[in-house]
């Protein structure tokens, strides 16, 4: 039985886990979306806003990369998945 595409329109999407404060779960809703796509071989890319001490490069490195959002030349890569999708 073939499984239905789940992006039928192939953009890339984006999903943000923030919140304002720690503890309130952005990691773990992070780290659930990574595994549900992973376990569904689903192509993905994360960003950790944390930087190179985030949490969620920590444990997803090999699909993770570290990003300063204060710093333009470190979010380009984010926005060049978007608009390429690569």
């Amino acid at each position: 039985m073939t499984q239905p595409n789940p992006n039928p329109s192939g953009k890339p999407r984006l999903v943000i886990a923030h919140g304002e404060k720690g503890g309130v779960g952005k990691t773990t809703v992070a780290r659930v979306i990574a595994e549900y796509l992973k376990a569904r071989e689903i192509s993905y890319r994360a960003f950790d806003a944390e930087g190179v001490t985030g949490p969620l490069l920590r444990f997803h490195p090999d699909d993770t990369q570290a990003v300063d959002i204060s710093a333009a030349a470190s979010v380009a890569p984010v926005l060049d998945y978007l608009m390429e999708g690569n």
